[in-house]
């Protein structure tokens, strides 16, 4: 179509509206503000979506939630849900918290390569556990070590 305001000729596409949007912060407050990384993106993803929940390494009293030169607050509006999840971002990491697990990392990759292996992926990872305490527990035990990364984020 022509662009009303330079009269070129412009792509048009319908805005993408997910039901819902899942992200993993830092932390949130007892209010539902949230911490992300001050260079994410993920607030459009957010803001785009229904339903928004944010699963975060913890939950802060109000007023101990602080940003600095490397995170910035999401407004409470923007959710409809906070739920703690530590370590809820592996085999990612989460700056200031853990380091990428980089052996789970690359054994996924090599198992999501065909439909048997991921299979076999899921079962272990995912089907097999009760819940999302025993998959960290199983890593653990693993080999990964949930130790912070250098220059942990300050707690408030």
């Amino acid at each position: 179509m022509k662009c009303p305001f330079s009269g070129h000729e412009v792509v048009v596409v319908e805005a993408i509206v997910p039901d819902y949007t899942v992200i993993h912060a830092f932390k949130a407050d007892s209010k539902g503000n949230v911490l992300i990384d001050k260079h994410s993106d993920v607030d459009l993803a957010v803001q785009a979506a229904k339903v928004a929940i944010a699963t975060v390494e913890e939950i802060v009293r109000e007023g101990e939630l602080v940003p600095d030169k490397k995170s910035r607050l999401m407004s409470r509006m923007n959710f409809h849900a906070i739920v703690p999840v530590p370590f809820g971002a592996h085999p990612t990491g989460c700056p200031g918290y853990y380091s990428p697990d980089r052996d789970h990392l690359k054994q996924y990759v090599k198992m999501a390569g065909n439909k048997k292996s991921f299979k076999s992926y899921l079962k272990k990872y995912v089907y097999d556990l009760s819940d999302h305490n025993e998959y960290v527990k199983v890593v653990k035990e693993e080999g990964w070590s949930s130790s912070p990364v250098a220059g942990k984020r300050q707690k408030n």
